[in-house]
């Protein structure tokens, strides 16, 4: 294995546990990729351990930066309500596996983010799997999805 691109440190502030992997990356125009990630932490006053998923923003070039993620978790409210079975050593599991999105986004060329229009028309199509039994598909706005994600500051 031969190492393309370091990265620097960056400061990623994800309340919900660390940050683990999730779907495979996806080219946005031709200036960045979209992927989702997971996370798992222990609740205050709960001993199991719930899962969160959310969205990151990267470079399309070497060095690969992580430009923007998720201020919160994506959230429905099934993904943390219903019935379980008798033996449990998780509290509530959702992770995100692949998504795709129409081709006509893949031709948006130059600048685009999330203070103009370009995404408004398009959605993505997400699936996670959720409590280790189901398999759930979900249609997002990305417009909308873009509104929800921060910038991430860089540490030299």
């Amino acid at each position: 294995i031969q190492a393309i691109s370091k990265s620097l440190k960056t400061d990623i502030i994800w309340k919900y546990g660390d940050i683990r992997g999730g779907t495979g990356a996806k080219l946005l125009g031709d200036d960045k990729y979209l992927a989702f990630f997971h996370s798992r932490v222990r609740l205050y006053c709960n001993p199991l351990i719930t899962y969160f998923f959310g969205a990151y923003l990267f470079s399309s070039t070497n060095p690969f930066r992580v430009t923007m993620i998720s201020r919160v978790p994506i959230y429905h409210p099934q993904f943390y309500n219903g019935p379980w079975g008798n033996i449990r050593h998780f509290d509530y599991v959702v992770y995100p596996m692949d998504f795709f999105y129409d081709k006509d986004l893949m031709e948006i060329t130059g600048f685009c983010n999330i203070t103009n229009d370009c995404y408004k028309n398009h959605n993505i199509t997400l699936s996670m799997g959720l409590q280790d039994g189901q398999g759930w598909v979900a249609n997002i706005n990305l417009y909308e999805l873009m509104l929800t994600l921060k910038p991430v500051n860089i540490k030299l």
